[in-house]
């Protein structure tokens, strides 16, 4: 074959790899910062109001809720959420114009306590961008290139999935010898190396969707949940404004305020977990997970929607 052939042959299939994978990290990294879109309006619109309703409850023990395997730490988990939603709804007040992408997408990658362990929003914004810039996945989904080892998205791909494409092939242009038998053996072994690249941004395109697949199936499943919680916090809020003392409550409220506990706390433990790794590979266990509590939630909000 002539070495023109080689070329655009490495050309080609460099470039079609490269465009592949390019496609799937904008659609992983729009899943991603969806998932930090829920994640923001569900504290500042759902657990929010459910805190404030909650905290007027006068006499109650919340360790005493008793609310299966979700009553462990019962008092710190809401105290954790409380403080999460103060700085969700501040941060959502100003705008999601003022939020970065890579605030976003590290939002929806990391649950949320470990990104919003501080309760003023600029440290919590600023603790989102960090996270993107130091996860190489990270910042590969939301900017496409790593400023840190000057390697664009045509070159040293980010190591997703321990997977590291091959440096930039300069296809073009690159046969620069005058002997035909000298460019054939370079076209050639421009050809292996494209070759050789592709592979690895095939297989990087692999994670990178499934990465996307956990991301979406966390997002719809966070939405569904969401969507059931709301009526419950309607429902304990009707139990409040009738009476602040928990002791006065008859069984079915208490089974409200026990079930709309056990919701709230379902949708926390959902939002905490990561999508990916510190090292950037997807976490695929909290598929399973995630199916379990909401399961759990449903049935909790079946014993109080009758009512």
């Amino acid at each position: 074959a002539k070495a023109s052939e080689y070329n655009s042959d490495a050309k080609r299939i460099y470039e079609l790899a490269r465009e592949n994978l390019d496609i799937s990290r904008e659609a992983t990294n729009q899943s991603l910062k969806d998932l930090g879109r829920t994640k923001l309006s569900i504290y500042s619109k759902s657990i929010k109001p459910f805190i404030t309703i909650f905290e007027k409850i006068k006499y109650i023990d919340i360790s005493e809720l008793n609310i299966g395997s979700l009553s462990t730490k019962v008092a710190q988990e809401m105290l954790e959420m409380k403080n999460i939603s103060i700085s969700m709804e501040e941060i959502a007040g100003a705008g999601l114009a003022s939020i970065s992408a890579g605030a976003l997408a590290g939002l929806g990658a990391y649950g949320g306590v470990m990104t919003f362990a501080a309760a003023s929003t600029g440290t919590a914004i600023s603790s989102l961008s960090g996270i993107a810039a130091t996860n190489a996945t990270l910042a590969w989904f939301g900017g496409g290139s790593l400023a840190a080892g000057g390697m664009g998205m045509a070159g040293g791909m980010a190591v997703l999935g321990g997977v590291v494409a091959g440096p930039v092939l300069m296809v073009a242009g690159m046969i620069a010898a005058a002997k035909a038998e000298k460019a054939r053996a370079d076209a050639y072994s421009n050809y292996q190396e494209a070759q050789v690249a592709a592979e690895a941004m095939n297989a990087a395109k692999k994670t990178s969707d499934i990465i996307g697949l956990i991301t979406n199936e966390i997002n719809d499943r966070l939405i569904e949940l969401d969507s059931y919680f709301k009526p419950m916090v309607r429902m304990l809020s009707r139990v409040v404004d009738k009476s602040i003392d928990y002791r006065s409550y008859n069984e079915s409220e208490k089974n409200i305020v026990r079930n709309t506990v056990a919701v709230a706390l379902t949708l926390k433990n959902i939002m905490d977990f990561s999508v990916i790794d510190e090292k950037g590979n997807p976490m695929y266990v909290i598929i399973n997970k995630s199916k379990e509590l909401e399961k759990e939630a449903m049935d909790l909000y079946e014993k109080i929607s009758t009512i």
